[in-house]
């Protein structure tokens, strides 16, 4: 079943390799809209405080999918490990696409 649900993942990504076009999207939807999905998660806090500085949210996010560090007090602190995974799937089906792109040629 794991296996099935990878390779359902790998194909809606990016076209099993094919797409460079989907890895993008797929970076840019990620990067605008996880901050948004971290708040809904922690409803706890003071959502109206943090949706004010969503382009902090949203500078924090990208910081950390580009695999820099974050400031240790910051709210995206807590979903750092989430974002690094994210960042390492959808970077490494980026890079696959453009090596098979550019094989071809």
């Amino acid at each position: 079943i794991f296996e099935r649900l990878a390779i359902m993942f790998y194909g809606w990504i990016s076209d099993y390799g094919e797409s460079i076009q989907k890895p993008i999207i797929g970076i840019i939807v990620f990067i605008l809209f996880f901050p948004l999905f971290a708040l809904l998660l922690n409803y706890k806090l003071n959502a109206v405080y943090y949706l004010g500085n969503y382009w902090d949210l949203v500078r924090d996010t990208t910081i950390a999918f580009f695999q820099l560090s974050i400031d240790k007090n910051h709210f995206m602190k807590n979903w750092e490990v989430v974002i690094r995974i994210a960042s390492l799937l959808l970077l490494g089906n980026l890079y696959i696409a453009v090596r098979r792109k550019l094989s071809r040629k």
